[in-house]
């Protein structure tokens, strides 16, 4: 059993995923785009009266401009009487709100995937 440092990484990509030696590479999606950089940016919040407005580190919306975001919340202390959902995300802030005009003062974790892609030469294909 080895010990010492951990490394996880995070990899989120459409489409099929091979791996070649010690890399990973993602097949082009139904556009034709290659995955080319996945930026992760994890932290902490807490709603004020039912709304968190989070800036984001300069370092990470310099790095993402011209990414497309995903962004996961996760409720931690069982105060919130709605869901939790992303009402926007940018390089620059992520809002979260609480659903039902919710008003409590929950805490919660969230996860931003700023996700960069080849340009890709195909329409997107039509479902069959």
């Amino acid at each position: 059993m080895r010990k010492g440092k951990c490394i996880f990484y995070l990899l989120i990509a459409a489409g099929a995923i091979a791996l070649v030696g010690s890399s990973v590479h993602s097949r082009p999606d139904a556009r034709g785009r290659e995955l080319v950089n996945v930026v992760v940016e994890p932290g902490s919040g807490q709603l004020q009266n039912g709304r968190a407005e989070i800036r984001l580190r300069e370092q990470f919306g310099s790095q993402t401009k011209k990414c497309e975001y995903t962004a996961y919340v996760t409720p931690r202390d069982g105060k919130a009487k709605g869901y939790l959902y992303v009402e926007e995300i940018s390089p620059t802030r992520l809002v979260v709100v609480e659903s039902g005009s919710g008003k409590t003062d929950a805490r919660f974790d969230y996860l931003i995937a700023a996700t960069q892609w080849s340009q890709g030469d195909r329409e997107p294909s039509q479902p069959q």
